[in-house]
């Protein structure tokens, strides 16, 4: 059971109805394929593989579920890439990945949260602003960027990136409805720019050139630091 995907599609709605037994089952199953996972890491430098072991036990069991998830997708990552990890991952990426993930219920966030793992395993190359960046995005934030990336022919990682996310739409028009003091509201507008692209721009990840968005510097290096690793030809 330890070599198979956790589905966490849904958890939320049914954790209460699991029974215990069969919660703690699960929990103990998440421990076990982190430790797995967790082996090479220990393997290469003991005492990071034991200082992310220790994080880990200080998560409750739901945040153990995603950070397990987490670890397990980022090691099916560098394998399907014939890569193995360097041993010069940063304890602090690391560290940080592991608690930021165990919050994250959101399927393709999570997704990029072991892209980025899977880089920095494979040769600690992931800059630690990156994982405040990441942390402070939403899935919409993400879907927006993706969008952007798209349409801007110099990125090499569009395609890793886009495909861990889906059902990016790009709609200005917004509908707000809200009820203050008794007396209810309800406007419906289009704005210039969607919240999602000024926060970006915010951010230091998207400019305006002309009338388009295009990524900047910083926003090429994030989106390679969430891609997907790409496959070594010549391992």
């Amino acid at each position: 059971m330890c070599d198979k995907g956790i589905d966490l599609t849904g958890i939320g709605e049914v954790a209460k109805a699991i029974p215990e037994q069969s919660w703690n089952q699960l929990v103990s199953t998440a421990c076990e394929a982190f430790q797995k996972t967790l082996a090479p890491i220990t393997e290469l430098t003991g005492g990071l593989g034991r200082l992310i072991s220790a994080k880990f036990d200080r998560l409750i069991d739901a945040e153990k579920i995603l950070a397990a998830d987490t670890m397990q997708r980022a090691s099916e990552k560098v394998a399907r890439a014939n890569k193995r990890p360097s041993g010069n991952a940063k304890p602090g990426v690391i560290t940080s990945v592991i608690t930021e993930s165990s919050k994250q219920t959101d399927i393709n966030l999570r997704d990029l949260w072991a892209n980025l793992l899977a880089q920095e395993l494979i040769d600690g190359s992931v800059h630690p602003e990156v994982v405040s960046i990441l942390a402070r995005i939403s899935s919409e934030d993400a879907q927006t960027l993706a969008r952007i990336a798209e349409q801007n022919p110099y990125s090499e990682y569009v395609t890793s990136f886009s495909s861990s996310l889906f059902g990016m739409q790009s709609d200005n028009e917004t509908s707000m409805s809200a009820s203050m003091f008794g007396l209810k509201v309800s406007a419906r507008k289009r704005s210039r720019f969607s919240f999602s692209e000024k926060f970006l721009e915010s951010l230091n990840l998207i400019e305006r050139e002309g009338r388009s968005w295009i990524l900047t510097p910083i926003g090429e290096g994030f989106i390679a630091s969430v891609s997907e690793p790409e496959e070594d030809e010549f391992v």
